[in-house]
């Protein structure tokens, strides 16, 4: 191999890792992060749900609904907020409600339970 022809594929195999350390290496943290931060926020949203049952089951106010779902949460290894928690409970209860209605075009929550 020439001189000329060993620069040019030393400049090739530069580009080339450049190239993967400034744009592949950031996007997989970032596909890599998404699918974390996207299994998390599945794990809340079935302990906040799982809350809202346990408490219907067995007659807990929203006080100790709160607190099994931080809980169980923490279990996970998820910080979980009191005002996280409404924020999430209220969505949950917002989307199973949506969904009864869809389904037989009646609301099976009553707006004193939320």
């Amino acid at each position: 191999m020439t001189e000329a022809g060993m620069t040019l594929t030393l400049a090739a195999i530069g580009f080339i890792a450049a190239l993967t350390t400034t744009l592949l290496f950031p996007f997989l943290r970032t596909k890599i992060s998404s699918e974390k931060f996207a299994l998390a926020v599945e794990k809340i949203r079935l302990v906040v749900g799982a809350a809202f049952a346990e408490g219907k089951k067995n007659g807990w106010d929203g006080n100790a609904q709160k607190a099994w779902a931080i809980e169980k949460a923490q279990a996970f290894g998820i910080d979980l907020s009191s005002e996280q928690y409404d924020i999430i409970r209220k969505a949950v209860v917002d989307e199973i409600k949506s969904y009864a209605v869809l389904q037989t075009g009646i609301s099976v929550i009553e707006e004193s339970e939320v």
